[in-house]
């Protein structure tokens, strides 16, 4: 199936699963990227921004250790070695 030029935003779909002795079903893409925003939908955006537009840049002072982040967004949670 081809479609025709979308334009650049976010797009909410189903699939048509026609089986050949079952009744049809819409369903939802087990391999979307994105969730849509109600009835579990899928989501595919188009356009937006080249991964030139949007580099990474270092974090002031550095990464910290996983453990340590763990521990500051859930603050009762151990570490595996203790």
């Amino acid at each position: 199936m081809a479609t025709g030029d979308l334009p650049a935003g976010f797009y909410e779909y189903k699939y048509l699963v026609e089986f050949n002795q079952a009744p049809s079903r819409i369903v939802t893409d087990p391999c979307t990227r994105y969730g849509g925003l109600a009835k579990q939908n899928s989501g595919v955006v188009v356009g937006g921004s080249t991964p030139q537009e949007n580099q990474v840049r270092p974090l002031p002072g550095g990464r910290r250790p996983y453990g340590r982040t763990v521990r500051t967004l859930i603050p009762n949670v151990r570490s595996c070695s203790g």
